[in-house]
């Protein structure tokens, strides 16, 4: 099968040490609003059956970068 599908890094916020759950709650409404948003954008590809969004930090989560992130994967 040819590789299909869509992959996005998802920042969050400036603060490079702080993890979703460190934020103020004001700042992970927005950044939760920002995950709605990425998955609607990708609800109408064809290619596009199933959508996940990860929270990455740390290279104990597998993380590459050492800033926190997430990432939004949308496959077949």
């Amino acid at each position: 099968m040819n590789a299909l599908g869509v992959h996005e890094v998802l920042i969050a916020t400036p603060e490079h040490y702080k993890d979703i759950g460190e934020l103020p709650l004001d700042t992970v409404q927005r950044i939760v609003s920002g995950y709605v948003d990425r998955y609607r954008a990708h609800q109408e590809n064809p290619v596009v059956q199933y959508i996940l969004i990860i929270n990455n930090v740390g290279r104990e989560a597998g993380a590459s970068r050492e800033h926190p992130h997430a990432q939004l994967f949308g496959i077949p």
